[in-house]
């Protein structure tokens, strides 16, 4: 019985992969999704629950449980909670399922109101616009968030014109000197 339910549940990733690829995601998005799956269906296995295809509200909501008990930031909850998505779409396509488990709505993780998110480890840096990968934009990335400004918003803004702007509104906001050196 065991290897029969372990087959199934092997030929429902590989289908899960198949459509991922027959639906034009990217490599890593279907390396990712499937590997969230295998995990999920790893952790069901360990509590004792053997995966026919019949995706129950109970799997999500204890998975859930369980990832947010260890820790794991609410970015991976979250993608863990759209893979299982996908996978319930899939589930019903192939008649494993005749409804939607997985709500969106109810599963994501939400931040709680009040509740301040990990600050950003450059968060003291002296540089006027951060990213998530470095203390500083070099000239190239700058320009090109300013050309996306300047698309969404309509305003042409250049580098210069930018820090003279933030400078000159920042000082009359907030009524402090700011030293365009550190700007």
């Amino acid at each position: 019985m065991g290897n029969n339910t372990e087959i199934v549940s092997q030929k429902l990733v590989s289908d899960f992969e198949q459509t991922l690829v027959a639906d034009g995601k990217a490599p890593k998005t279907v390396e990712s999704y499937t590997g969230d799956i295998r995990a999920f269906l790893e952790w069901l296995e360990s509590k004792g629950n053997m995966f026919t295809g019949n995706l129950k509200r109970f799997h999500i909501t204890s998975y859930k449980g369980y990832l947010v008990q260890n820790n794991y930031e609410i970015n991976t909850i979250n993608k863990k909670i759209n893979s299982l998505q996908s996978f319930n779409q899939v589930l019903m396509e192939g008649k494993y399922l005749i409804e939607q488990i997985v709500d969106l709505r109810k599963d994501k993780v939400k931040l709680a109101a009040g509740s301040e998110r990990k600050s950003n480890k450059f968060a003291d840096s002296e540089h006027l616009i951060l990213t998530n990968r470095s203390a500083n934009m070099d000239r190239d990335a700058v320009n090109r968030l300013l050309n996306r400004m300047k698309n969404k918003l309509g305003i042409i803004m250049h580098p210069h014109k930018f820090r003279h702007t933030f400078c000159t509104v920042s000082t009359s906001i907030h009524h402090k000197r700011i030293s365009e050196r550190r700007v």
